[in-house]
């Protein structure tokens, strides 16, 4: 659908809206409010419509010709299509909402104490728990980035365990976060411009009791470990 077809749904919708929302306006001042959210509701659905409309006539060479497959797969794009928003009190976003007043910019999130740092009874909770389930773990803090990004170090294990172990981690964490009306998420990037959440590993090599990445060279380091350092940047 061109621009002009586009346009022209957009007028359709809002005057629509308008015959339909005309009969409520009369008499009641409540009344504009809730016909400006139909309007919007009337609008949102017809420019869905408009670009599903595009999407099938992009599918339709792909679906020999075949208009009502090109449609169908274009429903079924937009039925997969999701979104989501990660909100949060320490967000600096939020820092003209009153009860706050302590938010954590982009990026200054390093280790804040309270009250910028909210989470750190929930966090002490998550530790408590994995420590009950047989989870060795050593620290928690928070991490650099804001709306709630947090660190939980687990002390390294034979790879087989560890493996378990971040099933169970994970499991643990976001149940933690259900049960005090938070969510927790994974996501290697959920905020734009800050720093994402890598899940960093630490890594030593061990022979006999003996660690392999420590000698006398650059910083404390082994030759086995700066050979395997060069690797990971070449």
């Amino acid at each position: 659908m061109g621009a002009p077809n586009l346009r022209r749904a957009v007028l359709g919708t809002l005057t629509l809206a308008a015959l339909k929302t005309a009969g409520p306006l009369a008499g009641r001042w409540p009344r504009p409010a809730y016909a400006l959210a139909r309007a919007a509701g009337w609008l949102a659905w017809r420019l869905r419509g408009a670009a599903r409309e595009r999407v099938a006539a992009n599918l339709l060479p792909a679906c020999d010709g075949d208009r009502d497959r090109a449609r169908a797969a274009a429903l079924s794009a937009f039925r997969s299509t999701a979104s989501y928003y990660v909100d949060s009190v320490e967000a600096p976003w939020n820092s003209g909402e009153l009860g706050g007043g302590h938010s954590v910019g982009l990026k200054r999130g390093y280790f804040p104490v309270s009250p910028y740092d909210t989470l750190q009874d929930v966090r002490s909770e998550m530790t408590r728990t994995m420590i009950e389930a047989g989870l060795d773990i050593e620290v928690h803090h928070h991490e650099v980035g804001t709306a709630g990004q947090a660190e939980i170090d687990m002390k390294f294990k034979p790879l087989l365990q560890m493996a378990d172990q971040v099933q169970l981690f994970k499991y643990i964490i976001k149940n933690v976060a259900k049960a005090n009306d938070k969510t927790v998420t994974f996501m290697p990037k959920p905020l734009f411009e800050d720093n994402g959440s890598g899940m960093h590993t630490h890594l030593s090599f061990w022979k006999d009791g003996t660690p392999l990445f420590a000698g006398d060279q650059y910083a404390g380091l082994s030759d086995m470990a700066l050979y395997f350092t060069g690797g990971l940047l070449k």
